[in-house]
């Protein structure tokens, strides 16, 4: 579904976000946070998919952890 390239496009962007929660935890100090969010195109292609997934489009199977994680968004 997504390149690789996409893919770390993905992951740049949520190690982005969780760098801020450290830092509204406190853990980490602001200078030091990521900013990274994913190109426009690609912030499409991520909803639409999500969007496939609600639909019930997804063939599980049964190998991936993911789609828990993307319950939360």
């Amino acid at each position: 579904m997504f390149t690789i390239g996409e893919r770390i496009a993905i992951n740049q962007e949520r190690a982005a976000l969780e760098d801020f929660v450290n830092y509204l935890f406190g853990e980490m100090p602001r200078e030091d946070v990521r900013m990274y969010q994913v190109p426009v195109k690609l912030e499409e292609k991520i909803t639409w998919s999500i969007h496939l997934i609600n639909q019930g489009n997804y063939i599980y199977n049964g190998r991936s952890e993911y789609l828990e994680h993307l319950k939360k968004y």
